[in-house]
């Protein structure tokens, strides 16, 4: 069966995330075969693209599911298929802002996410299968229709992200084997719903903690970095379903955060890792030092054995989608 995966690219670049997933599907399933249809970044020309390469691949491919990810691509999809008369089933897969929306201040929501956050929620009935990332998404999407809702979070692919001695993570990256280090983790460290310079500030109260903050690095660099970190922080003002807190966790990093999107239920009862309730600098500070003293006295959490008993590896999650696909195909 194939299936047409229309997405957008991260900043122009590859966006790792899918590939993952499309990935991790087909080697599920034999019988899946997963075509890309990718918009060359987060631009208005891309998008206009798709009214000529969504119509063109779908003659060409002749695919028997549609699956799109991110609001705005959804959109576009949707009215493309209704320009076209396009039948083929959508499913729509939304990341987190398309239905939170795009927060630039605690309580605050831009202009533009906000535009497209409401033609997202409008446009539920429109498509075929509804997936989300965690149930605070679920909680708002569940108003704007009667449509089942799937919450499937994307999978953390326990093979690119594990466990390493400290010891040995620094020593491949060169670093300080005594040095305290916070580790920040973001695709775009400019993206103010990141809140990175609240990290900033919250790490300028602390005397003797390096913040190292990284961004596009490889899967094996990344890897090494959560393993040689004594604490993962995420200050986010909004998620739906934050990666990087689940490598985090199967890398078994002491994690400090945000009470942003599925984080609480993700991290559970945990030892090692730590919610802060509000964006107080002292609330921080205080959840910082307590995971620096339980790195430096146990070491490790249990992050990756919640990670598998919650069902969120990336082969459990990919069982999820093609149950899905087929159940679609059926109804068709």
């Amino acid at each position: 069966m194939k299936v047409l995966f229309v997405f957008r690219c991260n900043y122009g670049k590859e966006n790792i995330l899918i590939e993952r997933q499309i990935k991790s599907i087909e080697k599920e399933s034999k019988s899946i075969k997963i075509h890309k249809l990718n918009l060359k970044g987060n631009t208005i020309i891309a998008y206009l693209t798709l009214f000529i390469n969504l119509p063109l691949n779908i003659i060409k491919l002749k695919p028997k599911i549609l699956h799109a990810h991110y609001g705005l691509t959804i959109l576009f999809v949707l009215l493309i298929k209704k320009i076209f008369f396009l039948k083929i089933p959508l499913v729509a897969s939304f990341m987190g802002a398309d239905i939170l929306g795009d927060k630039i201040a605690k309580n605050k929501i831009s202009l533009v996410s906000k535009i497209i956050q409401k033609l997202c929620l409008k446009n539920l009935n429109q498509v075929d299968v509804i997936i989300v990332k965690s149930e605070e998404m679920k909680l708002i999407a569940s108003k704007f229709t009667n449509k089942e809702i799937f919450v499937i979070p994307n999978g953390v692919d326990t093979n690119s992200f594990y466990p390493i001695d400290r010891i040995i993570a620094r020593e491949k990256l060169n670093l300080n084997l005594e040095e305290d280090i916070i580790l920040f983790v973001t695709n775009d460290p400019n993206r103010i719903d990141k809140n990175l310079g609240f990290a900033k500030n919250v790490l300028n109260s602390l005397e003797n903690v390096k913040l190292e903050v990284k961004h596009n690095l490889s899967t094996e660099e990344l890897n090494l970095w959560y393993n040689a970190a004594n604490c993962f922080l995420l200050t986010s003002l909004s998620e739906g379903s934050p990666n990087v807190i689940k490598e985090a966790m199967a890398t078994n990093t002491p994690i400090v955060s945000s009470n942003v999107g599925d984080v609480k239920f993700i991290t559970g009862n945990t030892e090692g890792c730590y919610i802060c309730e509000c964006f107080d600098i002292n609330e921080f500070r205080e959840k910082i030092i307590k995971a620096l003293i339980f790195s430096k006295n146990i070491g490790k959490t249990n992050g990756l054995a919640r990670i598998k008993n919650l069902g969120i590896t990336s082969e459990s999650i990919s069982r999820k989608i093609l149950t899905i696909y087929s159940s679609l195909v059926k109804q068709v």
